[in-house]
């Protein structure tokens, strides 16, 4: 079995976020996406391509495991990315 936390890895790796993972305790990982593949659109709008972002991620982990929850989604400049993406429950115990 796959954890949560290398699902959705992959998953932001895949849409082009360049994710640095950060293990912390009990499950919890923050990633830190090193790239914004939409900063063009985000640019026009942040708040709605954002919004849709965190929902998709949320999304995303309600489907991957019940018990995994964002616990905060931070946007930054897209130009200069660094957004911050937390969930806990991300992996084994």
């Amino acid at each position: 079995d796959r954890s949560v936390a290398d699902a959705l890895h992959d998953a932001l790796t895949a849409l082009g976020f360049a994710p640095q993972r950060q293990f912390g305790d009990r499950g919890d990982v923050r990633y830190v996406l090193a790239n914004c593949p939409y900063r063009e659109a985000v640019a026009e709008n942040q708040p709605v391509v954002c919004a849709l972002h965190r929902g998709m991620t949320s999304g995303m982990l309600e489907r991957l495991d019940r018990r995994a929850r964002l616990a905060a989604f931070v946007p930054k400049d897209p130009y200069r990315a660094g957004c911050l993406v937390d969930v806990t429950g991300a992996t084994s115990p």
